[in-house]
């Protein structure tokens, strides 16, 4: 048998070329969206108060304008007084949040501007919702971004307390 001493460092102690092996290596082997389930059950539970479901969809955590869904919802006559009477005080107003993730405040802005500004919207409820997801699904590409980036790698290195061989491989 014979052992082997081996030094392990933090982050902060590592040479600038050894972070940016660390940072490579952890962008390699973590491509999951941490979040992706929380922003999916906001989406599907904030579809729910208005009988609204996902029924449909591609969502490229990378790239926003290559997400697709479609929901199913019946259509209302006028969809500025339906929210504002029924919805309002409730969910919009930011009173209640349904799944009790952030993304809920997103998924409600749009609907929130809308009767705040006492905006006149000639949509229907649909194009209404697929807005909100639209807010709802863009902020967790912003998210992913930054998840994704140097800064939010290291973020995540640092928080877990990683450590590594000096030339940046994770021990």
């Amino acid at each position: 048998m014979k052992t082997i001493e081996i030094n392990v460092y933090s982050f902060n102690e590592l040479s600038e070329d050894a972070k940016q092996n660390a940072i490579e290596q952890y962008r390699e082997n973590n491509y999951g969206f941490h979040w992706s389930d929380d922003y999916f059950d906001s989406a599907k539970k904030c579809l729910e108060i208005f009988d609204a479901r996902l029924i449909d969809y591609s969502i490229d955590w990378s790239d926003i304008n290559r997400c697709n869904w479609k929901i199913d919802v019946d259509d209302v006559e006028d969809v500025y007084e339906y929210l504002d009477s029924n919805y309002y005080k409730q969910y919009i107003s930011g009173e209640k949040h349904p799944s009790g993730f952030c993304a809920d405040d997103d998924f409600f802005s749009a609907m929130k501007e809308l009767i705040d500004n006492q905006c006149k919207f000639d949509g229907t409820l649909k194009e209404l919702l697929e807005e909100c997801l639209h807010e709802l699904f863009w902020s967790a590409c912003q998210d992913y971004a930054h998840q994704m980036s140097d800064d939010g790698i290291t973020e995540s290195i640092q928080c877990n307390e990683y450590q590594f061989t000096e030339d940046g491989n994770i021990y």
